[in-house]
């Protein structure tokens, strides 16, 4: 059987990293560029693929090792998860025409309820 397979981040949902993350939580200016800058790149990697839990990977997220609030973090990605323009018509006009539909995302295991609770998926 067919069915549609969207990838959830920045096709169906916006993802709130890009859009002042960086200023907003850190006080960096520069946008998302500075934060890679000092940002530890691997320790994301490492989040992502379950090698390091959340905590590990808040307390690795700076290069300099720098306290990171992981709640605040938290708060700020679910309260500002959305639904791209048209995307949640689109996937029920879809699941009501009968359409099979399925989600997929390379996003850390533990972030992706608060994606699905922050939109409803």
């Amino acid at each position: 059987s067919k069915v549609v397979l969207f990838d959830v981040m920045d096709t169906l949902v916006a993802d709130p990293f890009f859009g002042g993350f960086e200023r907003d939580l850190f006080g960096i200016d520069g946008g998302i560029k500075a934060l890679f800058a000092i940002k530890d790149q691997d320790s994301f990697v490492q989040f992502e693929t379950g090698a390091l839990t959340e905590e590990q990977h808040f307390a690795t997220y700076f290069c300099d090792r720098r306290p990171v609030d992981g709640g605040a973090v938290r708060r700020y990605l679910q309260e500002r998860y959305a639904w791209l323009p048209g995307m949640r018509e689109l996937a029920s006009e879809l699941a009501a025409a009968g359409v099979p539909l399925a989600a997929f995302s390379n996003y850390p295991a533990p972030w992706a309820p608060l994606v699905e609770e922050a939109v409803g998926l």
